[in-house]
């Protein structure tokens, strides 16, 4: 039986934070479900054999591994968040440097063009810009010589194609 205390204890605490109770023996149970639940259907289980491992039906399975991905697309979307706002914060102070000496360097102070370079730099890396423009270039270096095509106005051929050049060769 319980005290009085232990009833207005109970009493006073919300429904929503009794359910935000993570340590819970049920929460925690639930949890390794769903962490066992997606590691066998990560590993190539079917939904049969782990409801039949972890003694639940079929549709439990499933939707613990449904869960237990939302679980971890919230978790990236969050760490996603934080790190925009890091970059973003990140941003603003290149802006304010940038602000500080931007007069001066347009105006030839040698020393202050080489910090905006360094500030340019700094953000072109952070915003990957470096490594855009990386891709850009082998993409255009992996194109196939097949695919490209030159056309000569006067005669219409198509330079880049050894084979129709020797046909046109051998016609003559």
């Amino acid at each position: 039986m319980q005290t009085n205390t232990q009833t207005q204890m109970q009493d006073s605490i919300s429904a929503p934070a009794r359910k935000t109770n993570l340590t819970s023996p049920r929460k925690v149970r639930a949890q390794t479900r769903k962490l066992k639940a997606l590691e066998y259907r990560q590993s190539g289980e079917s939904y049969d054999a782990i409801a039949e491992k972890l003694g639940m039906s079929r549709e439990g399975a499933r939707k613990a591994v449904v869960r237990a991905l939302e679980e971890m697309n919230a978790e990236t979307q969050d760490r996603v968040q934080e790190m925009k706002s890091e970059m973003r914060l990140e941003l603003l102070r290149l802006d304010e440097m940038q602000d500080a000496i931007w007069d001066k360097a347009v105006s030839g102070d040698i020393p202050c063009q080489q910090q905006m370079l360094r500030i340019i730099e700094h953000r072109a890396k952070l915003l990957g810009l470096d490594k855009a423009a990386g891709q850009l270039d082998a993409k255009e270096e992996d194109t196939p010589r097949s695919m490209v095509h030159v056309y000569i106005p006067d005669n219409g051929r198509d330079a880049m194609d050894p084979e129709h050049s020797n046909r046109a060769q051998n016609d003559k």
